[in-house]
C-alpha cells in the first residue's frame, strides 16, 4: 500500500516517493506470495485479503491519501463497518464535494468501481489547475 509516509518534499519542493523497494513487481509477479501486511485505512480490502496485487490497490491507497489531505485525519476514521467510505461523515468535514466524491470512489471496496490511474491523474491535475486559477 501507499501511505502519506511514502512521500517527502525535497529542498526544491519536489515530491519524492520513498520506500519503493517494498513494492510488488507486476512484470515478474514478485515477491510471491505478495506482501502479507498492509496499513489499515490505506490498504485495499483485496490487499488485506492477500490477493494478487493490482493497480486498483494503488488507486485505493491514493484515495486514502486524498481523504487524509481533505480532513487531516487518518482514513480509517471514515470507513464504515462494510469497509466503504462514510461519505456523509466525510462531507461533514469538507466543503469540496468533487474531491470528496473522488476520494470515496477511489476507496470503493469493489476494485472494478475504482477509477483508472489515468483518470485519477487527470482529475487531480484539473483540481490543481483550478486551485491555481489556470484554465487548461
Amino acid at each position: 500500500d501507499i501511505t502519506d509516509g511514502n512521500f517527502i518534499f525535497t529542498k526544491k519542493k519536489e515530491i519524492v516517493c520513498i520506500d519503493f523497494e517494498l513494492s510488488f513487481d507486476m512484470a515478474f509477479n514478485r515477491p510471491n506470495p505478495p506482501f502479507v501486511t498492509g496499513s489499515e485505512g490505506y490498504a485495499s480490502p483485496q490487499q488485506l485479503d492477500f490477493q494478487m496485487p493490482a493497480f486498483s490497490d494503488d488507486v485505493y491507497s491514493l484515495g486514502a491519501i486524498l481523504l487524509q489531505l481533505l480532513t487531516n485525519e487518518h482514513p480509517k476514521n471514515y470507513l464504515d463497518s462494510n469497509g466503504s467510505v462514510d461519505i456523509s461523515k466525510l462531507l461533514s468535514r469538507t466543503d469540496d464535494h468533487a474531491m470528496t466524491s473522488l476520494a470515496g470512489t477511489c476507496m470503493a471496496p469493489d476494485p472494478t468501481q475504482r477509477p483508472h490511474l489515468t483518470f485519477l491523474e487527470s482529475k487531480i491535475r484539473s483540481f490543481a489547475n483550478e486551485a491555481q486559477g489556470i484554465n487548461p
